[in-house]
């Protein structure tokens, strides 16, 4: 293996497990996370001529790896509900200088796996401890991955990463988050349309033994509801709600600014906001859709999302309103 020393510069954990437990390295060396997912960058590394570097170690390297660094402190979080244009604010928050915006990694998304024995190889005691430990320090490490210097880092995590908020909030406190939201019924058809992980795997967040039995809208409905509620016991005075409606050049500088982060003046932000925020190569244009979502919703979908998620998505939009009145 690898000695740590050697890793402390241009190397990155590229994909996290935690049964059995590993973790794969590869050599980014100075190549900045411009993809909209950490998934594109590791994808495109991988397939380049030559291909990058890459090596297997135990879980525990990356806390040895962080250890040999000054601890760092991410900037910002950001949480979602879901295709709600969560990844076109972090493509956004990209333009900050020296800013690392790391989106979705699996090293960081994979620690939140529900705990079971079949999916956690460490005893519930230990690994609560051993997943705040990596969760920081993971932190740090993509912080000064690039020059080897200290750099601002804000962490995108997945939509059902949101239902592990207490553990997120128990190592970062008081660091200031952004919840995305988006109206529950356009959040659904792009579910429907395009399944993702917790559309593929109905066993969480509900611990129901009719979850299996339920078809794919009710499901949905009561997913997103819960990601809703999720994103009200998460939001306090660090965090701002910000809905997919009111999506902007606006509403964007002052989320980073919330973040601490200073946008360019100049028209790179709505370059930026004018193509598809999830292609990796950014060359396919934009086209707003909520229209044409809305369009598509049946009577079946609009009950299950006023049954299951609109009050809370209603609550969180409330909350959103209220941070504009105080602004």
């Amino acid at each position: 293996m690898m000695d740590q020393k050697h890793m402390l510069k241009g190397w990155l954990p590229a994909d996290l497990k935690t049964q059995p437990p590993s973790v794969t390295w590869m050599e980014f060396g100075s190549t900045p996370l411009t993809q909209p997912f950490f998934e594109d960058s590791v994808l495109k590394l991988r397939h380049g001529f030559p291909p990058a570097k890459e090596l297997k170690t135990e879980i525990e390297a990356i806390l040895e790896t962080a250890g040999q660094l000054p601890a760092v402190t991410p900037d910002g979080l950001i949480f979602h509900v879901s295709r709600c244009g969560s990844t076109l604010v972090s493509n956004a928050l990209r333009l900050g200088e020296s800013t690392v915006v790391v989106s979705e990694a699996d090293a960081i998304t994979n620690l939140f796996v529900p705990y079971d024995a079949s999916t956690i190889a460490y005893p519930l005691d230990h690994w609560s401890s051993l997943q705040a430990k990596l969760l920081d320090s993971l932190a740090t490490i993509f912080a000064h991955y690039r020059t080897g210097r200290k750099e601002r880092v804000i962490i995108k995590f997945a939509s059902w990463n949101i239902f592990s908020w207490p553990v997120i909030r128990s190592v970062w406190p008081n660091v200031p988050c952004l919840i995305l939201i988006r109206a529950p019924i356009e959040v659904m058809i792009s579910n429907l349309s395009q399944s993702i992980g917790w559309m593929k795997h109905k066993t969480y967040p509900l611990d129901e033994q009719s979850v299996t039995q339920m078809d794919d809208v009710e499901y949905c409905a009561r997913i997103i509801g819960k990601l809703c509620e999720a994103g009200i016991q998460l939001s306090d005075g660090h965090s701002r709600v910000l809905d997919y409606e009111y999506l902007n050049p606006s509403t964007i500088r002052d989320a980073a600014a919330f973040l601490g982060i200073q946008l360019p003046a100049d028209d790179r932000l709505d370059r930026v906001l004018r193509v598809d925020a999830k292609d990796p190569r950014q060359r396919r244009v934009f086209n707003e859709d909520r229209q044409q979502k809305q369009q598509k919703a049946t009577e079946s979908m609009r009950r299950a999302v006023l049954q299951w998620a609109s009050k809370p998505y209603a609550q969180l939009r409330e909350r959103e309103s209220r941070a504009k009145n105080v602004a």
